[in-house]
């Protein structure tokens, strides 16, 4: 009954076929202009995440590498195990892909949290450093073995930071 009541309707007028192709030109022609704002837009979304979710990876790296070097220095029986570890080429890897991440990329707090990173990074590389002088004993009486540990533990702690708040993004 009621298909039959719309049927009668659109024989009634005779111009509708018409008046419905030209709203649905103007529809389709909106559909196309709007496209390719919903997929840039789409498309820095996936960026956006695609790089935080690397710089997390980075970052949890970055930790774990710096906990290593704490525990080597704390340990003079570890030093051959990171030396002969996979530990200074891990680090020199790192080390590069965070120096690499364009800076163009981040906004606020993002900015300060690769700055973090590219700081410990480089601390990390200066550690390691240590831990080659002290494997050929030309550290002794160099450095403070308590203050190199308590810097290290700084740098674990802002890494710590800045994975709490990409965990959180």
């Amino acid at each position: 009954m009621v298909w039959e009541a719309i049927s009668c309707w659109i024989e009634g007028h005779p111009g509708l076929a018409s008046w419905v192709q030209a709203i649905g030109s103007i529809l389709a022609i909106g559909a196309a202009g709007l496209f390719p704002f919903v997929h840039e837009r789409a498309k820095e979304k996936r960026l956006r995440r695609n790089t935080l979710r690397s710089l997390l990876h980075l970052s949890v790296s970055l930790r774990d590498l710096q906990l290593r070097i704490r525990d080597s220095l704390a340990n003079d029986g570890r030093n051959l195990r990171w030396l002969k570890g996979d530990g200074p080429a891990e680090l020199n890897q790192i080390s590069q892909l965070i120096s690499e991440l364009p800076a163009s990329l981040f906004v606020g707090f993002e900015m300060a949290c690769l700055s973090d990173m590219r700081i410990c990074a480089g601390f990390a590389q200066e550690m390691h450093s240590i831990i080659l002088l002290s494997k050929s004993s030309q550290i002794d009486g160099i450095y403070d073995m308590d203050e190199l540990l308590n810097s290290n533990q700084r740098k674990i702690n802002q890494i710590e930071r800045v994975i709490k708040y990409l965990e959180s993004s």
